[in-house]
């Protein structure tokens, strides 16, 4: 986790915006623009960007595991078509390629998030998986929760959309921690 040394929720959001939130839009317009859902599911399964570079996320996961999970998803395209939802679609992307090693719930969640985009599915919840678990325990968000509304994120993180407020909660753990921690010891104003 890195802090970055922000002071406040709004300075979270503000700098989520200002320097983050232009590469996520970019990653999953990059799948928006794909002319053909093929080609889409394939990149997804691939984890490829522009000019066959991967996504920051998937970079330890080895090439042949990403190859098998492209192949699973391809195998059953019709099926990821006809999804409805994006919460319908994150478990069909889960059954197709979670069972392949070395596939984790940020692979099975970043790779329905990118299909979505090309089907025009978005999340409705925001997903929790490896490092947004840090970032929702900052609001007393145990392990045990697979997802949680917005509305339950404090204000200014719900005026964000599900997949920015994920985004966020994963890169901003350690600001969020901090500035609770200061809230709490904050001094309280005296009672007359």
């Amino acid at each position: 986790m890195h802090d970055h040394g922000l002071q406040s929720y709004a300075e979270v959001v503000a700098h989520y915006v200002a320097e983050k939130r232009p590469g996520h839009d970019n990653e999953l317009r990059w799948f928006r623009i794909q002319r053909k859902i093929h080609d889409a599911v394939r990149l997804a399964g691939l984890a490829s960007g522009p000019h066959g570079k991967r996504f920051r996320h998937q970079h330890r996961i080895p090439t042949r595991t990403l190859q098998r999970a492209s192949r699973a998803l391809l195998r059953n395209l019709r099926q990821l078509g006809r999804c409805k939802s994006f919460d319908a679609l994150m478990q069909q992307v889960h059954a197709m390629i979670s069972p392949i090693p070395g596939i984790g719930p940020l692979m099975v969640y970043d790779t329905a998030l990118r299909i979505g985009a090309r089907l025009g599915l978005a999340p409705e919840r925001v997903y929790l998986h490896a490092g947004t678990r840090h970032g929702a325990a900052a609001f007393g968000f145990g392990g045990d929760c697979s997802s949680i509304s917005l509305a339950d994120l404090p204000a200014p993180l719900n005026a964000l959309t599900p997949e920015q407020a994920e985004d966020l909660l994963c890169i901003y753990a350690a600001d969020l921690l901090s500035a609770l921690c200061r809230r709490d010891i904050a001094p309280r104003p005296a009672h007359r």
